[in-house]
């Protein structure tokens, strides 16, 4: 009766002391993982920070065009595009720079899905991408003005670029969100969207992108 029990206690308890932290900030060294980025203050109080890194043998020159196409109707996210259509999401990644999604400016929306996504909050070209929204987790659409609703997450995602002497640059993608209500949703994040999370966002670093011959050196280039 009990070993069930111990089992799940065991198996909690090693995610969250060991699983856990690797995941949040896979690929990045201590002090990315802890130093400032754009778009920190827009979520100053975060109950959910991810901070992941690759190296790219790129300069941030020729990754920043990669970045600026994110988004639905767009470039897609280089990701998993089959786990994304399976949940309803038309997304297709692209595996070149698309001239006629180069356009991008402070205000725009960046596309998660039919029914809404982030907007740019800040755009630094070569160095930093910050896209920032409060969503309706209920609908997944944003809210503006905020309203008073118990179901939001207030959340940014910035892309960060630091050149390296060797021209290679690190690529650092970092997530704040802050969630209400959090007695409800806590559990929900760290055993739910954390995983689904990672697995999506690993992949947005060239993982899919690297198996084609098309791809983008940058894509084929990254070492974790």
């Amino acid at each position: 009766m009990f070993r069930p029990i111990l089992g799940a206690i065991s198996a909690l308890t090693y995610y969250t002391l060991a699983v856990r932290p690797w995941l949040l900030r896979w690929g990045a060294t201590a002090e990315e993982a802890s130093t400032l980025l754009p778009g920190d203050d827009l979520v100053p109080e975060a109950r959910y920070a991810t901070t992941r890194a690759v190296t790219v043998r790129a300069s941030a020159e020729s990754i920043w065009p990669w970045l600026v196409q994110l988004g639905q109707a767009r470039a897609g996210f280089y990701t998993y595009d089959r786990l994304e259509q399976i949940v309803g999401d038309a997304i297709r990644s692209a595996d070149r720079v698309v001239p006629e999604f180069q356009q991008l400016a402070v205000g725009d929306t960046v596309l998660l899905s039919p029914v809404g996504g982030p907007k740019v909050a800040l755009l630094d070209p070569g160095r930093a991408l910050v896209l920032s929204q409060t969503m309706d987790l209920r609908t997944g659409q944003s809210i503006t003005p905020v309203p008073a609703t118990r179901w939001a997450m207030d959340w940014t995602w910035t892309f960060a670029l630091r050149p390296l002497s060797d021209g290679a640059t690190r690529l650092l993608v970092r997530t704040r969100a802050d969630y209400r209500p959090r007695a409800v949703l806590a559990p929900v994040v760290r055993l739910l969207l954390e995983p689904i999370h990672f697995v999506m966002e690993r992949g947005i670093r060239g993982i899919v992108s690297s198996q084609q011959s098309t791809a983008p050196a940058w894509s084929r280039d990254l070492l974790a």
